[in-house]
């Protein structure tokens, strides 16, 4: 009597069509969980930008400005933020400007668009209030629109609180 030892030729190509389904159904649903975890990194990258400009505004009596980074178009932060400082630092009294930061998103597939104005930056005062303007949203999404993954949204109020939503249903990026 013959005793086979391992699997058969067809046993194996059962087993590699299979999994191979599997995992042509699994990739999708993986890409969404990386988009949807990359716009929450992003978001949170934003909001320390913004917690730091006002800290340092504050504790330094100086103005701390948050702007986007090579924009060629009014209102586009995708590119990332730079985070500088302005107050007098020679003995003329005069205002230098210093950057403290560059913020640079990892991901290539978002964008950070301002939803209500085109203000080119988000400044704070000593006070840590917003100079200029009014209240500014940001906003995160994925760049191509993906469904299934919402977009976030940073609202930073004249006062200088920072608000964070999530984007769904009716609103849309």
């Amino acid at each position: 009597m013959l005793r086979s030892r391992g699997f058969s030729l067809i046993e194996l190509l059962v087993t590699l069509m299979v999994a191979g389904i599997l995992m042509a159904m699994a990739v999708p649903s993986f890409q969404s969980l990386m988009d949807r975890q990359q716009i929450k990194v992003t978001r949170q990258s934003l909001v320390d930008a913004l917690v730091e400009a006002r800290s340092l505004a504050i504790s330094g009596m100086v103005s701390a400005t948050l702007k986007p980074v090579n924009s060629n178009n009014s209102g586009d932060w995708s590119n990332g933020w730079e985070l500088t400082v302005e107050g007098s630092t020679n003995d003329a009294n005069t205002a230098a400007t210093k950057t403290v930061r560059r913020y640079i998103p990892k991901a290539s597939r978002l964008s950070v668009t301002e939803a209500n104005s085109t203000a080119d930056e988000i400044k704070f005062d000593y006070m840590g209030v917003v100079t200029g303007g009014s209240a500014t949203e940001l906003l995160v999404c994925p760049d191509p629109p993906v469904g299934g993954v919402d977009g976030k949204m940073v609202e930073i109020k004249k006062s200088g609180q920072i608000v964070l939503r999530d984007l769904s249903g009716n609103e849309s990026c």
